[in-house]
């Protein structure tokens, strides 16, 4: 147990940082772009145009690049999920000979 506790127990951190991490991601949107639909926001309350359309575009700058990364980890999961799935039971493995050579078992 001790051995699944350690490999394990990192996964929720490192899922969670990977998370808080996504939402800088709207940051590879184009700046100009970016200050463009703030400037609508601002603009929001004496046009009405532009208050139907900010918040399309702010959930479009949003939307984009999560949408892209989702269609990376994908394509990685369709093409790779062998190699890894060989990889990670390779490294349980390893780490399981370690722990029976220190004596965890």
């Amino acid at each position: 147990w001790w051995l699944y506790a350690m490999v394990f127990s990192t996964i929720l951190p490192t899922a969670l940082h990977g998370g808080l991490c996504l939402l800088g991601i709207h940051g590879l949107m184009p700046l100009a772009l970016r200050r463009r639909v703030a400037a609508w926001l601002r603009a929001a309350p004496a046009s009405a145009p532009k208050a139907a359309i900010a918040p399309l575009a702010v959930a479009t700058i949003w939307a984009l690049p999560l949408a892209g990364f989702a269609m990376i980890c994908a394509g990685l999961w369709w093409f790779a999920a062998d190699a890894a799935r060989g990889f990670g039971l390779w490294y349980l493995g390893l780490l399981t000979d370690l722990a029976v050579w220190v004596g965890a078992f």
